[in-house]
Parts: C-alpha cells; sequence; structure tokens
C-alpha cells in the first residue's frame, strides 16, 4: 500500500521537529550518559567485557551499538549528537505511525 501524501509530508515534518530540537546542543560537548555510552563502546572495541571490565547498568547492545559507531568514524561529539538526533527523528515518526493506527489522524498527532 503506497502512502498518502499527507503521511508522507506528516512524517517528514516530524523528523524534521526532532531534528530542529536536537539543533541548538549539535555542537556541544557530549552529556555524561553519552559519553560514558561512547567510551564503553570504545572499550568494548578492544576486548573490554561488560559487567566485568566495563560497569554500567545498561544493557549490553547499547555498548555494542556505540562500539560500531566507534568503529564507522562516527565518534565524535558532534557526530554523535546527529545520530541521537537522528534516532530520536525516527522515534517521532513510528510513534507517530503506531498512534495512526490506533487513533484519528488529528489524535495521532497530539
Amino acid at each position: 500500500m503506497k502512502p498518502e501524501p499527507v503521511e508522507g509530508r506528516t512524517a517528514l515534518a516530524l523528523f524534521a521537529a526532532a531534528l530542529a530540537v536536537h539543533l541548538p546542543w549539535h555542537a556541544t560537548p557530549l552529556p555524561s550518559d553519552a559519553g560514558r555510552y561512547a567510551y564503553a563502546g570504545r572499550m568494548l572495541r578492544a576486548g573490554l567485557v561488560p559487567y566485568r571490565d566495563l560497569v554500567d547498568n545498561k544493557p549490553p547492545l547499547l555498548f555494542a551499538v556505540f562500539g560500531l559507531l566507534d568503529a564507522l568514524g562516527l565518534d565524535t561529539p558532534a557526530r554523535l549528537q546527529a545520530f541521537g538526533a537522528a534516532c530520536h527523528g525516527v522515534s517521532a515518526v513510528l510513534a507517530w505511525r503506531l498512534a495512526r493506527a490506533l487513533a484519528a489522524p488529528a489524535g495521532a498527532i497530539l
């Protein structure tokens, strides 16, 4: 089923809004949590073992994602911030799509 043009525009607007919310923080240092995850990802790539050598109460896949970002060269604060913004944009669109399936179109935006 092909999405209606309004759906595509709404999804794009939601994604753009999520990116716009993150724009002021694009070039700022990483928050302590994100910095810790980036460090853990880098140490995971260096051979350290989660919950033995790295202690944090987050699931190990989070460390693996940050390790992958490090391996891809997305390890600078600005790039990690951009990745986080993109993840929030995708999450906003997916949440809207789910709400659209459960509610009227106008209610899904709320």
